[in-house]
Parts: structure tokens; sequence; C-alpha cells
């Protein structure tokens, strides 16, 4: 009878655990998750956020690396790996945030970044729960401030507990309230991509990442069969796969390039809007497939010269008024020089009609490689180029775009200061829904002027 009454002094006393308190607890767990409704599309975005690097150099493995005890170093100290370790961890940057998730990849050598930015409304069932401040960062000094405000500490004693970890929270959850408004984490591309194609494009997946856990878990859901005897509601779980993620330190961060300005005044940038598909055919053309480029190491140099068209006014607007004053000719009569004098007018129209020059010149090349685009509407919607652009930038970097231009409705080409190209890919799964996959190429030379 003694045992039995420690037993349920221990019990009140919350020795044993109560359902509410594991209710409470996984309520106050910071986690994001969502349904993928198309998960082909899902898989083709992420295969295709990392620019792909060209000369089919080794990549070095994660494993590798915590193997050799660099996990959480910078891209910086890959010099001190061992030789074939230098390459692109092929990580996609993933940050979590209330309203979107945004998607970053770099390039190997960070010549080409990319940037994709999915809304909640492309998603179904998106729940984030977590704070706006630090999400996770700070998860362990919240708890502490929870628990000294509920053991009624004096206000001295919490001045005194800001003086002595101000700075350590400052460092880390100041910080990123103030670079990086959402949980950010890297994940392998690879890993992630074959786990959702495991599934099947026609499968129910939810999306789940818990900021504690460090893993996405990725659960698949049957629908069951009308008729069945359950509800419309009720789904069945009937496998998962636990992809890892590894943080990103300091050092590892992308920049944020969306702040660069552009090279045009405030109110005016240089662009064209080109058929994506046309635009991929060109490089392929003029530069070689990535095969190619593969054969060769994949890092020479392109450059890329783009003339825009001539002003309106200069061009030729004969009219047939001064195409029937044409001079006869000696061996016809004036119905005969009226039509070769309308003859040679069509062609001199033609051959000075409004078009752009994009030149692609390659120190692999004997002969610079020119194509002369005419000014049609089906392949430049829009043209506002007030000069000459000429930069040059690295093989790879113009061949790192062309996987994610199959995937393309529309093409928004930007130069930006300093030569820096902007890549706007209109991405239109449906009508609803429109993505924007914005690629960054920094050129080596820049050539203007010249």
């Amino acid at each position: 009878m003694q045992v039995d009454r420690e037993e349920d002094d221990g019990r009140r006393s919350g020795s044993a655990p109560r359902p509410d308190d594991a209710q409470a607890a996984q309520d106050d767990e910071e986690a994001v998750q969502f349904d993928v409704h198309d998960v082909r599309l899902f898989a083709q975005l992420l295969s295709v956020i990392i620019p792909h690097s060209a000369g089919g150099a080794s990549s070095a493995s994660l494993a590798d690396a915590a193997a050799t005890g660099v996990e959480t170093q910078s891209r910086g100290a890959w010099g001190s790996l061992p030789a074939g370790q230098e390459g692109d961890w092929s990580c996609v940057f993933a940050e979590w945030r209330r309203n979107e998730i945004r998607l970053r990849g770099v390039s190997r050598g960070r010549d080409v970044y990319s940037e994709l930015r999915l809304a909640s409304s492309f998603f179904r069932a998106f729940e984030y729960r977590g704070s706006d401040a630090a999400p996770g960062a700070d998860r362990a000094s919240r708890k502490r401030r929870r628990r000294r405000a509920a053991e009624g500490e004096a206000a001295d004693d919490a001045r005194g507990l800001r003086s002595e970890d101000g700075s350590a929270e400052a460092g880390e959850g100041g910080l990123a309230a103030e670079t990086r408004p959402g949980y950010q984490v890297m994940i392998r591309v690879k890993e992630l991509v074959n786990a959702l194609m495991l599934f099947g494009e026609n499968a129910h997946l939810r999306v789940r990442f818990a900021f504690d856990e460090g893993v996405v878990s990725l659960l698949l859901q049957e629908r069951p069969l009308p008729g069945a005897g359950k509800s419309e509601d009720e789904e069945e779980a009937i496998s998962e796969v636990a992809v890892k993620t590894f943080d990103v330190s300091r050092h590892e961060r992308l920049p944020d390039l969306s702040a660069f300005p552009s090279a045009g005044t405030s109110s005016s940038a240089d662009y064209i809007r080109i058929n994506p598909q046309v635009f991929r055919e060109i490089l392929v053309d003029l530069l070689g497939s990535d095969e190619d480029a593969g054969a060769s190491g994949g890092n020479g140099d392109v450059c890329l010269s783009v003339v825009p068209p001539p002003l309106a006014e200069f061009l030729p607007q004969e009219t047939d008024q001064e195409l029937r004053g044409a001079p006869v000719g000696a061996c016809g009569g004036r119905h005969a020089a009226w039509s070769s004098g309308a003859a040679s007018a069509r062609e001199r129209r033609a051959q000075d009609s409004p078009h752009i020059v994009m030149k692609l010149t390659s120190d692999q090349q004997s002969v610079a490689q020119e194509v002369a685009l005419g000014l049609d509407p089906i392949l430049f919607p829009r043209v506002e180029l007030s000069r000459p652009h000429r930069h040059t930038y690295k093989l790879r970097s113009l061949l790192s775009v062309v996987p994610a231009l199959k995937l393309a409705t529309g093409l928004r080409l930007e130069w930006l200061q300093g030569g820096l190209l902007l890549l706007q890919l209109l991405i239109k799964p449906d009508l609803r829904t429109r993505l924007f996959l914005h690629f960054y190429l920094f050129p080596t030379v820049s050539a203007e002027g010249q």
C-alpha cells in the first residue's frame, strides 16, 4: 500500500508523461509541411535549380567531406581537400518561410547563381509553424527565457542574463533575424530527387521538415478508393523517406543578388524577351552540346555580343511611287523595269530589316559563330536595348542554363551592372501557376566600348 501511494504521488508530481504534455510539445514544435500535387514537376524544378556544371568533373560528396572533417567549413577551404574533391557539393539552399519556400543553387566555381521562389499557393495544405524572428536558431534561448520567467526571476537578474548571454544571442539569433528571415538548410538534390521519383508521378506526397530534426520527411499517402467504407478525407500512409539536411555556415550563405542595380537608369533597363527554346538552340548550335564542352573541360571563355537593331527612322521607306520612277532598262519595257526595281527594293528591305545580331566567340573555336535574328514578335516579344552589350563568360556558365531552358515558356535576358547577366525563366505549368526561375551569370571580362 505504501508503494502504491508513492507511485501515485510520483504521477501527481509530473514524473510520468501525460498525453496533454505530448500534444503540447508537438504543437510547440517548429516545422513546415505541405502537400505536393505535381510530383514530376517538383522533381524537375529541383533537378535544374542548381546550374549544371559542364566538363564532367566529379563532385565531392558530403560523405567524403564529412569523412575528412570539413562538413561545415566554407567553400573557400576546398583547397585543402584531396584531389578530386574540389567540385560542387550539388546542394540546394532551401529557405523555409511563412509564405514561401526559397530555393537557391550555385554552380561549380560560383560563376552562376540561381533562385526559385515557390509561394505557398503552389502547394496544397501549406502549414508553417515557427517564429518569424529566427526560426529554429534561437529555440534554446527562448526556452531559457520562458523557464526563467516561470521561475519568477527578478528584473535585475534578467538584465544580468542579457548582459552575459546577449553577445552570443546577438551573434546567432540576432544575426539570423537580420540576414536570414527564414530557416535555411542545404539538401543534396540527387538524394531528394531520387526519393521523389520513387513515389511516382501520381503519388499524393506530403513533405515535412522539422527545424530541430534536420531531416526532410517525404510521406507517401494513398487515397482510398470510393465506396471502400472510408471517408474522402481519410488517407493511409504507406511509405516514408527521410532525407538528411546540413546546416549553412556564415561563409556558405549565398549573396542576395536581387539587390544588384541595373546597368541602365533606374527607370529603364536593357533587356530582351526571347523565345527560350530558340535561345537554347542557339547556345547548343553555336557552342556545342554539354558533352562537347565536357571533352574540353568546360573551362573555356565565350564572348557574348548582342547588337540591337537600328533605329526605325534610318530604315528604307521606298514607296510604290518611287519604284514606278525607276529607269527603263535596255532589254525590257517600263513594266519589266518596274518589276526589277521592286524586286531589288524588296531585297534591300529584307537585308536592311530590323534584326538583332547575337555573336558567340569561343577561345576554343577558330571562327566566330554569329547569327542574325529578325525582329519577329514570336521570337522577340519585346526588345529594350539602348546599346550593344559585349561580355565574356565561362563556357560552362552559358551551357549551365540549357537544361532549365527546356522547362521554360518565356525568357528575359537583362544586363545588370558590370555585365552581370540575369536570365529570368518563366515556367507556366498551368494557367493558375506562374513560376520564375532566375539565373545570374557573372562575366569574366567586360568588353563594352571596345
